[in-house]
């Protein structure tokens, strides 16, 4: 019983003594995490690549008008050559084909060009996002920012009139991510002004 307690106290003892020559472990105090925020659809807006790309889809959507409007008018004129000859005659048969067909074709042609709209102003979204994303990442990088987070633009509450409903004002401040920040920590003006530099780069090297 004698022993037992000796080595228990022997134990006891050798433990405060380590506990008491062992070194503080070296307290590293965690990094703080910098924080950043962008307004994406500003930073869309001031795009000169987006400029540029929307310029195209005009320009595109420019020549289906065209093609839609002389595909009008040769229906019409089609139309009133029908008007004038004799109704279930061989020849009015065969211009009623003829007016059928074309008709057929500018609601097929006009249902091709919305689609190819709709698909290129997507792909041209999609496009543009990866690229703000790929900025951000960089812009952030170079600033030794840790998250950027999504700034909405601010609200225009000032468009409210008597018609605007309690509830679409509640929507738009429900919405919003960001309530406040520093002004320093917005990378909008660098996300854009680095994107843009890099684009009238790449279209000067053309």
């Amino acid at each position: 019983m004698q022993f037992t307690v000796r080595r228990a106290a022997f134990a006891v003892a050798a433990a405060a003594f380590m506990f008491v020559a062992a070194p503080d472990a070296p307290a590293h105090a965690a990094a703080p995490t910098r924080v950043a925020v962008v307004d994406v659809q500003r930073a869309f807006n001031d795009l000169e690549e987006k400029a540029e790309l929307e310029a195209q889809l005009r320009s595109l959507a420019t020549e289906f008008e065209s093609d839609r409007q002389q595909r009008v008018k040769t229906l019409r004129e089609a139309e009133a050559d029908l008007e004038i000859l004799v109704r279930d005659s061989p020849a009015y048969r065969q211009q009623l084909a003829k007016v059928e067909r074309l008709a057929i074709e500018l609601r097929v042609t006009q249902n091709h060009h919305v689609q190819r709209l709709n698909r290129r102003r997507a792909v041209q979204t999609e496009h543009l996002y990866r690229r703000l994303l790929d900025g951000i990442g960089q812009v952030a990088e170079t600033s030794d920012v840790d998250l950027v987070l999504f700034k909405e633009s601010t609200p225009d509450f000032t468009r409210a009139d008597a018609q605007t409903k309690p509830e679409q004002i509640a929507a738009l401040i429900q919405v919003r991510k960001v309530l406040w920040h520093r002004d320093a920590l917005d990378l909008t003006d660098a996300v854009v002004n680095h994107l843009n530099a890099r684009y009238r780069a790449v279209e000067q090297d053309r």
